[in-house]
């Protein structure tokens, strides 16, 4: 079981990394099912181009196909 502490720290490392990935829109920390995990989110039209690892430390990463965002004004 990963702790929030972990993602966090492992988020903080590897967070640059992931947003420079083309597509890559967001990367956060969440519990699914019990457990912390990192999430990046990317853009569903960059599907075939986005490549994120598994784990990062020791750490699950999810995928979620939802972004580009939009700033709120």
């Amino acid at each position: 079981m990963t702790t929030m502490e972990a993602a966090r720290a492992a988020k903080q490392r590897y967070s640059g990394q992931l947003l420079s990935e083309p597509g890559v829109a967001g990367v956060g920390v969440e519990r699914r099912s019990g457990d912390w995990v990192v999430v990046v989110h990317a853009d569903p039209a960059a599907q075939d181009t986005v490549r994120v690892p598994r784990q990062l430390d020791g750490v699950p990463v999810v995928l979620v196909w939802d972004g580009p965002f939009q700033a709120l004004r």
